[in-house]
């Protein structure tokens, strides 16, 4: 772990994907933040955040300390083939929250995805991108501070890795992009995501792959 500048007292680390027993941690907090089927099973997270997983992510852990806890996580990859970053979980325990430590902790993932993207022989990710209930604080933070677009399809998480099937909102912040993705390259992205981050390896035989792929193709979603 190399240790993070954060604010409200708290240590900032980068966590390293063989140190188990933080990996652990992170996902206990992730666990204790969200309702059941919102987060993936251990053994899949432990897959997630490895380096050593496959070549079509490159995910990093950010995490926020107090006296020697995790009170704050968020975790993210780097897929390259399609040239985004993409944050899959975030959490901070309610007695840290307040003072920035969320964004802190998401500018330092974004410099990571840039260092990974740098890797690749890019100049930068083309975008951010997140999966967010509509009804969130984050997704207005996301469209109406971070000015992202918001994929024009009715999207859902797969039932897969532990998760239950539901619908989510796919939003993309630009970093380089200058504006959102065409069509089809949007159903590229869908595609890497659920190839990738689901880890499924023929997604069309998905219900909800399914379901994403023909509102984005027909134009019809709520």
């Amino acid at each position: 772990m190399h240790e993070l500048d954060l604010p409200g007292g708290s240590r900032g680390v980068v966590v390293d994907p063989a140190d188990v027993g933080r990996v652990l941690e992170v996902h206990d907090l992730l666990l204790s933040s969200f309702p059941p089927g919102m987060v993936e099973d251990k053994e899949s997270f432990l897959r997630s955040v490895s380096r050593t997983a496959g070549p079509g992510a490159v995910p990093t852990v950010v995490g926020a300390l107090r006296g020697g806890a995790v009170v704050g996580a968020v975790v993210g990859a780097y897929l390259p083939r399609v040239n985004v970053g993409m944050v899959l979980y975030s959490a901070v325990e309610r007695r840290a929250r307040g003072g920035g430590l969320y964004r802190t902790m998401r500018a330092r993932l974004a410099e990571a995805l840039a260092a990974d993207a740098s890797d690749a022989g890019r100049p930068g990710v083309d975008y951010i991108v997140s999966e967010v209930e509509q009804e969130s604080p984050l997704y207005e933070l996301y469209v109406s501070e971070w000015r992202s677009y918001t994929a024009p399809c009715d999207y859902w998480q797969p039932e897969t890795q532990g998760l239950s099937a539901r619908p989510l909102k796919l939003v993309l912040q630009p970093v380089l992009a200058g504006g959102p993705p065409a069509v089809d390259d949007m159903a590229v992205l869908v595609r890497e995501i659920y190839q990738t981050v689901y880890r499924l390896p023929a997604p069309e035989e998905d219900p909800s792959y399914r379901r994403v792929i023909l509102s984005l193709r027909t134009g019809a979603h709520g």
